[in-house]
């Protein structure tokens, strides 16, 4: 049997294993948000997809329900950030940010914040180098 929170539902087949989802398939709550990809003992866990219902994607490796190690995060604004994702599920470590309007950061993020050592190219071609603290150049 494979207890369902009431705000949440199936979408696609999920193995069960001993009442926990286990194995590859599909989940999705009923605020739309959904996840493909790998489940062990009711969790996420494993490469999986999370498709946000306001047109943000994450792609990569959860661990426990968390994004966690080197994925992808495909913002609805264009915005797409490529990196290390830690400490309950935020951009922590190395990572580049690739912004929609052109200018791109790569270096260290914490929180979800360029916050570290890095460098951002402007689209202009201006290039800014340095320290930055909560996204701004030191």
């Amino acid at each position: 049997m494979l207890f369902l929170p009431f705000n949440s539902r199936i979408d696609f087949s999920i193995c069960s294993q001993n009442g926990q989802k286990s194995g590859q398939g599909q989940y999705v709550w009923k605020n739309g948000d959904k996840y493909e990809g790998a489940f062990e003992n009711d969790h996420k866990s494993g490469y999986g997809r999370l498709t946000y219902i306001n047109g943000n994607i994450y792609e990569g490796p959860f661990l426990i329900d968390k994004k966690n190690g080197m994925g992808s995060y495909k913002y609805s604004n264009g915005d797409h950030y490529e990196g290390s994702f830690a400490d309950n599920d935020k951009q922590c470590g190395q990572g580049r940010m690739k912004f929609n309007n052109g200018d791109l950061f790569e270096g260290a993020f914490e929180n979800d914040q360029m916050n570290g050592p890095g460098r951002m190219t402007k689209a202009n071609g201006e290039i800014q180098q340095g320290v930055f603290e909560n996204s701004m150049l030191k």
